[in-house]
């Protein structure tokens, strides 16, 4: 098992000075033994900076790959996009929309139907899916 972190505006900007937080994170990886890995998109001819900057902050090269497997258990990415959580944003965003259809208006009836307490709490669990943090619902 392994983690894949991208270099470029993830642990490092476009200037290449560190991005905190990530080498922060990297660093408690590899404090519990885990294996991290750059993956990255980069020509291997660019290597040589990649590892002069694991050199200076974690003080040794870590591997680099530009391929993933079966083995990866996550990728840390500025790009990297879940498809669950996207799932669940866009039930909310069809709770909204059907409870327009159904009940006539964003505002809803004055007295609550069966239909609007439904759609109401899909709606409210959505929301509340949206505003949880990573570290909130992962505890990373």
């Amino acid at each position: 098992m392994w983690y894949g972190v991208d270099f470029d505006k993830t642990l490092a900007d476009e200037s290449g000075q560190p991005i905190q937080d990530m080498v922060e994170r990297v660093e408690e990886a590899l404090a519990k033994g885990l294996d991290v890995r750059i993956f990255t998109a980069r020509d291997p001819k660019d290597d040589a900076e990649i590892k002069l900057f694991c050199r200076k902050y974690f003080g040794k090269e870590l591997p680099i790959t530009d391929t993933k497997d079966y083995e990866m258990e996550e990728m840390w990415d500025d790009k990297a996009v879940n498809p669950g959580d996207t799932m669940l944003q866009g039930i909310g965003h069809l709770a909204g929309i059907m409870k327009e259809r159904v009940l006539g208006s964003k505002e809803g009836p004055k007295k609550k139907t069966k239909k609007s307490r439904f759609l109401g709490a899909i709606q409210k669990f959505s929301q509340g899916v949206k505003k949880g943090s990573y570290s909130e619902r992962y505890g990373s």
